[in-house]
């Protein structure tokens, strides 16, 4: 127990050591992403009271110095990690199994079981939607303030360029400004889901490899996205169509929500490779499409995703699946 608490500490102390590095230039600024990395190593590897623990002394450390920015880093990111670490390990329900539950480590009549990661997905896209509704309402708030810093850090596009005329008039400026502080919460929140996922499978590879880990790893390709998803990224959809600002606050939750069905897709993709054996010949060309190609492919994955709630394909693939609970 004592040890657990003490990892704690050390994982915290090293979400600290992640943010002050991340302020020490522009080329380290992307490490204030790895930040949730300590909670989510302590809560599991040790438990929900380290994970805890991990956060707190971020939250202690960080508003030290910057009590605003810290503040916002702990509700972000640190404590999402803790919450995430909690439901991770919390069990099945009695007597509930199949492949979404991930292979059992040593004794199998014995040996704790992780949740299913349909849940813990659709947490991650609600997350999302409440990271990218804060942000709208913060730059609401200040709107007229983020106008003239955007306008005053994007001057230099209306000087004259290489070829002697401006790069962007006057007007064409301002609707970049717009458009930009329009989109911002938008890919505020996708951002959020992404780097809570990639951190929480990151911690949960890492633990597994040193052998500490609380939970077997679930079988990522079986995930199947809570149904309540649907309604709610539907609901905001519609809600989109309404005028403004509901409208805007609509069409933030339905788009960050689809993030879930897009992972759904992904892990189609997944299944259909490893059935037809096509592996890193299909996979790596369709990531490179994934990058290249543009909003169009990733709208294309979620609609697999979408299509999989009814086709089951990975039922077949590799056992049921079973809808999640909703």
């Amino acid at each position: 127990m004592r040890q657990g608490w003490l990892f704690g500490l050390c994982c915290g102390l090293g979400a600290v050591l992640l943010l002050a590095l991340a302020e020490l230039a522009p080329a380290t600024a992307l490490l204030v992403y790895a930040i949730p990395m300590g909670p989510f190593l302590a809560g599991l590897m040790a438990g929900t009271g380290p994970a805890l623990v991990a956060a707190l002394v971020f939250l202690l450390a960080a508003v030290t110095f910057a009590p605003a920015s810290g503040a916002i880093l702990f509700v972000a990111l640190a404590l999402p990690a803790v919450l995430l670490s909690w439901q991770a390990l919390q069990s099945p329900p009695q007597g509930q199994v199949g492949p979404g539950f991930g292979p059992a480590q040593g004794n199998v009549a014995a040996a704790p079981k992780w949740m299913k990661p349909g849940p813990l997905l659709g947490s991650l896209a609600a997350g999302g939607a409440a990271i990218g509704l804060a942000a709208q309402i913060a730059i609401g708030s200040q709107e007229e303030a983020a106008t003239r810093f955007l306008m005053a850090q994007m001057a230099p596009l209306t000087e004259a360029g290489a070829g002697g005329g401006a790069q962007l008039d006057r007007e064409q400026l301002q609707a970049l400004v717009e458009g930009s502080l329009r989109a911002a919460p938008l890919g505020v929140g996708i951002l959020w889901v992404l780097v809570m996922t990639v951190n929480g499978v990151l911690a949960q590879a890492i633990a597994t490899s040193l052998g500490r880990s609380q939970r077997p790893t679930p079988a990522y390709r079986q995930v199947q996205v809570p149904g309540w998803v649907l309604y709610g990224m539907g609901g905001g959809l519609l809600l989109g169509l309404a005028p403004e600002p509901l409208g805007q606050l609509g069409t933030i939750v339905g788009i960050v929500l689809a993030t879930a069905y897009l992972m759904q897709g992904l892990a189609l993709v997944h299944a259909f490779a490893r059935r037809t054996g096509s592996g890193r010949w299909l996979l790596v060309p369709f990531y490179i499409l994934f990058l290249v190609v543009g909003p169009l492919m990733p709208f294309a994955v979620v609609v697999l995703g979408l299509v999989e709630d009814h086709v089951r394909y990975r039922d077949r693939e590799g056992g049921p699946v079973g809808k999640e609970d909703e």
